[in-house]
């Protein structure tokens, strides 16, 4: 389970879900599935689980009395359909690029750095050129947040 960074989207809470891939009938684990081994039905597979895993996810949160809700598609197909249906604002939303992903080594060194700004009271500077590509966009995504906030506030 993971949180948002602290720098990040705080709407990006997540977790890895891991599940078998041997196959489950009455009387216990079966045979191997190769079904997501295989480029022609592993993604049809997969998208299926992940639709599921959202689905179940959205009704314990509303069972809980929250009013958030996930979606497993990719940010294009969520903006597509909101474009479908005649909702600009909505549309926004995920009107950015993914997130450049650091990748464990460059995650340990930027990690130690940030640790090292905390303790000698310094600003953080990332070390590596992902971290840095990294920051810029968290920066840049938090402007253009506080901007389109703004705007909001003032029109409506």
């Amino acid at each position: 389970m993971h949180t948002s960074h602290c720098e990040g989207d705080q709407r990006n809470h997540h977790a890895y879900v891991l599940t078998s891939t041997w196959k489950l009938e009455l009387e216990g684990f079966a045979a191997k599935s190769r079904v997501r081994d295989s480029a022609k039905t592993g993604g049809a597979e997969i998208e299926q689980m992940r639709g599921l895993w959202a689905e179940l996810l959205n009704q314990a949160l509303k069972m809980a009395g929250e009013v958030a809700k996930v979606d497993h598609r990719s940010l294009e197909a969520q903006r597509v359909e909101a474009q479908s249906q005649g909702d600009a604002q909505k549309a926004e939303e995920p009107d950015r690029d993914p997130e450049v992903k650091l990748g464990p080594a460059t995650n340990v060194m930027e990690r130690r750095e940030r640790r090292a700004v905390e303790r000698d009271g310094r600003e953080y500077v990332p070390v590596t050129d992902r971290g840095r590509a990294v920051h810029a966009a968290r920066e840049a995504f938090h402007e253009m947040r506080e901007r389109l906030d703004i705007a909001r506030e003032t029109s409506g």
